[in-house]
């Protein structure tokens, strides 16, 4: 589906490069300004399309899940990130109990790469202040967050925003296509937990989301449980043998 959408702009945008290159010179102030609307809208609708196959490809079935040392992993973010913090003169504080969940590394990476690249991108302050942690697990679920003193988010507009290509502020105030906040829900949700938001306009904002605190879920345990029968009928016979004997 993904290749018969593209083909189509992907013809606008040759045809618009040939006509540049045959025409641009006898083509006037506008009609090069419109081609070049034409050829990045081509290009940013192409985009997006790969955004949605992305997203429909984050399903729970599809999760490499293994045992991943959150502290660790975000570590390793945070010294990817470093250029971008220090060129903001942003300040990333860990703090609380890290855990070791049973997790997909490379989507967790992303869930939070997308709200520590929002923590300072949306935000207004000359030093962008983030901080990472973990409250105590509750009711099986292990909840992350992600805090930073950015512009905040208004009531109406906190679920709106975990939707795809939902953008709060014109391209020319933030960058972005709106899709970051609809991978991390999806990602999230595939790990069989969610994420929410708390925040108020120029107060910063809060991103929580949970995990399941089990690292060997129900479906390995049913998996282990499957294999008992056969362990007993290996100790089978040394139990008849023991009733067979006189008790001393």
């Amino acid at each position: 589906v993904s290749h018969d959408l593209r083909q189509p702009l992907q013809i606008i945008v040759n045809a618009v490069q040939l006509l540049e290159e045959e025409s641009g010179a006898r083509l006037d102030e506008s009609a090069g300004e419109y081609l070049a609307v034409i050829k990045s809208s081509a290009l940013r609708l192409s985009e997006m399309i790969g955004d949605l196959v992305k997203l429909s490809r984050i399903t729970t079935n599809a999760l490499h899940r293994e045992l991943t040392d959150v502290r660790q992993l975000l570590e390793e973010i945070r010294e990817a990130l470093e250029p971008i913090l220090e060129r903001r003169s942003a300040h990333l504080t860990l703090t609380g109990h890290w855990p070791t969940v049973r997790a997909d590394p490379a989507h967790l990476r992303l869930v939070f790469f997308h709200l520590i690249e929002n923590a300072i991108t949306f935000n207004d302050k000359p030093h962008p202040l983030i901080e990472i942690g973990c409250l105590p697990p509750a009711e099986g679920m292990h909840t992350f967050y992600v805090r930073d003193n950015g512009i905040g988010i208004a009531a109406k507009d906190r679920e709106r925003i975990f939707h795809v290509f939902q953008r709060l502020h014109p391209e020319g105030e933030f960058p972005g296509r709106g899709m970051g906040l609809a991978f991390c829900k999806r990602i999230v949700e595939a790990h069989g937990g969610r994420i929410w938001v708390e925040s108020e306009p120029g107060t910063g904002s809060t991103f929580y989301f949970t995990l399941p605190s089990d690292p060997f879920p129900q479906e390995d345990s049913a998996a282990l449980l499957k294999e008992e029968p056969e362990e007993r009928s290996l100790h089978a016979p040394v139990e008849g043998i023991r009733e067979a004997l006189p008790s001393c």
